[in-house]
């Protein structure tokens, strides 16, 4: 069962990623973009939902300026029409970028708005606990994600509890917001896997 959906979340992610690399988009976008090497989560206050424009829209978030220069680390749908992608910088950082299905192109290819991003710490070997896997007081709670740490026993490690940071997701405020990573854990989706 876990390997079906292992093999099932990978098929989601490359399925999104190439949906997401297809056409293009312009925009310029005012980010904080700070170093920050603390686990101290800095809000990107400047990217506010009502100062986003049509001309903030792309096909992937990482075609805007202030994540031009991140690559992809995985990317997820969140609610009925969100996604939220994480874009990791070349430091010890990332962002999460939550965005707003908008509208789709002439070729029926998604363009996305968007509507929030964090930066994070992310260390190297670092991995993305998603909505559905994070467990929070002994109950899945689909609107939050993680950062757990390198693991190099991954595929025997069942649950992460030493979280490097947890963010709750907000559709309804389009908000990404840091909370406490107590009695928070995380179910690894590839426990078991061979």
């Amino acid at each position: 069962m876990r390997k079906i959906v292992f093999i099932g979340s990978v098929i989601l992610f490359v399925s999104l990623l190439s949906s997401c690399l297809k056409g293009g988009g312009k925009g310029v976008i005012a980010v904080n973009t700070d170093e920050d090497s603390t686990l101290v989560f800095e809000m990107d206050s400047s990217l506010m939902y009502e100062d986003v424009y049509e001309r903030d829209v792309a096909s992937s978030m990482l075609y805007l300026t202030p994540f031009s220069e991140c690559s992809l680390a995985g990317s997820a749908a969140y609610g009925k029409d969100f996604n939220i992608d994480v874009a990791v910088l070349s430091s010890d950082s990332a962002y999460i970028i939550m965005s707003e299905l908008f509208d789709k192109d002439e070729k029926g290819n998604p363009l996305w708005r968007l509507t929030d991003s964090v930066k994070i710490y992310f260390p190297a070997g670092a991995s993305i606990g998603w909505p559905g896997y994070v467990v929070r007081e002994d109950v899945i709670d689909y609107d939050l994600m993680a950062v757990m740490p390198d693991d190099n026993d991954w595929i025997d490690t069942e649950v992460y509890n030493n979280l490097l940071g947890v963010w709750r997701l907000n559709a309804e405020e389009k908000t990404i917001t840091p909370i406490s990573t107590n009695n928070v854990s995380c179910i690894n989706e590839s426990y078991g896997v061979y």
